[in-house]
């Protein structure tokens, strides 16, 4: 009874996964996890297999922000990762216990309270007006300003949807001047900076746009080979961006590995663009697998071996396409051709039934006016005019 007590309260304290954790992954890491990440891990784990939320690559990425010791983790620590948090869902369940471990102001946190509104701009403000727009570029974004208006571009995945965009002015209400622009399935922000001057929040507006393609980064990466932050903040965009068969093709074909191994080269083994030129690849190898119904490969690559292979799986694609075409033509010809078999068919059947119609004797020799009550032949014994029933009297 106490030993099963004792098994309970390290249930409930998170002793007991991190344990499992610190062992099936072998990194001691995940012992200095306090309870809110480890719910966080919990909560990751929990979602369906086919929700679009549970992608590898923001696993990575949310380790690497927790510890980058845990972002180094191989595919099949992840892996064990994801049993032991699976694990512990279901020890809780058979025990009674709540599925996530205690935390202050209780699980999932709850959202901050709104700020209150602040005072409007003062009438008669000074405006720096310009004679004409100007425009620029940012790490990850572009933007354009008017004398009224400043319009910021930023990169997102292709097939993003708007409930999955958050854009937030801090204050909230009246002049702003932080921005902050987030994807609820990326752990880090897509942009967050300081505007040079104060704007109005409450006349701040966002859209959604579909220009923006991994062809189109990578030019603009191409033009900074020098500048690992924003080779970083581009490789984290080019992840997302690769999350179709078509899309790897198009990265693959513009250069993009060729790109991505070069930036690594020149960066050191330590530096960030190491690891997110990693994750790239290996998304992208994610998404060819995915396209053939293929697992992921479970032994760790390096780059290089995980370009050669996404050149392998490029031609393999490029080979299928051609074959899938191919086929497609040869069935339209033998279409074209049955199509044109019926018609000549049909066309002969018609032909013979004509030929038949024209060929058939008449029926008849033909006919001649005249009225029949003039032909003696046609009068028979039965058909002989009545006497006439007027009788002359003989007046003598």
């Amino acid at each position: 009874m106490i030993s099963g007590r004792v098994k309970e309260d390290k249930i409930k304290s998170g002793e007991e996964l991190r344990l499992a954790l610190a062992a099936s992954c072998e990194n001691e890491a995940f012992r200095a996890l306090d309870n809110a990440m480890l719910n966080r891990l919990l909560d990751f784990a929990q979602m369906s297999r086919d929700d679009p939320k549970r992608d590898p690559l923001e696993l990575k990425q949310s380790l690497a922000a927790i510890s980058p010791s845990l972002g180094a983790l191989k595919l099949r620590q992840r892996k064990a990762m994801m049993v032991a948090l699976e694990n512990h869902i279901a020890l809780a369940s058979r025990h009674n216990l709540p599925e996530r471990l205690f935390v202050d102001g209780g699980w999932p946190p709850k959202e901050p309270e709104p700020e209150p509104p602040r005072a409007a701009p003062k009438q008669g403000m000074q405006v720096m007006i310009s004679p004409s727009p100007l425009s620029g570029e940012g790490e990850g974004f572009t933007w354009t300003q008017t004398e009224t208006e400043l319009t910021i571009t930023v990169c997102l995945p292709e097939g993003t949807q708007k409930q999955e965009v958050a854009m937030q002015m801090t204050p909230k209400f009246g002049p702003s001047q932080q921005l902050v622009v987030r994807c609820r399935f990326w752990p880090l922000p897509l942009l967050s900076g300081v505007l040079h001057h104060a704007v109005d929040a409450s006349e701040a507006t966002w859209h959604l746009d579909s220009n923006c393609k991994a062809a189109g980064l990578l030019e603009a990466l191409r033009r900074f080979p020098a500048a690992p932050e924003l080779q970083a903040d581009g490789a984290r965009a080019l992840a997302t961006l690769v999350g179709t068969e078509e899309a790897v093709l198009t990265f693959i074909a513009e250069g993009g590995l060729e790109h991505l191994l070069q930036v690594r080269a020149g960066a050191g083994e330590l530096s960030t663009v190491v690891n997110e030129v990693a994750n790239v690849l290996e998304q992208a190898v994610c998404t060819m697998c995915e396209a053939i119904d293929e697992e992921a490969p479970e032994d760790e690559l390096d780059a290089i071996s995980m370009a050669e292979l996404l050149r392998e799986m490029a031609e393999a694609a490029h080979e299928r396409r051609r074959r899938a075409a191919e086929a497609k033509r040869e069935a339209e010809e033998r279409a074209r051709e049955e199509a044109e078999a019926c018609r000549r068919v049909e066309e002969a059947l018609e032909k013979a039934r004509v030929e038949e119609i024209e060929a058939a004797p008449t029926a008849y020799a033909g006919f001649r006016w005249g009225s029949s009550f003039d032909d003696p032949r046609l009068l028979s014994a039965g058909d002989a005019p009545d006497p006439p029933r007027i009788v002359e009297l003989d007046n003598d």
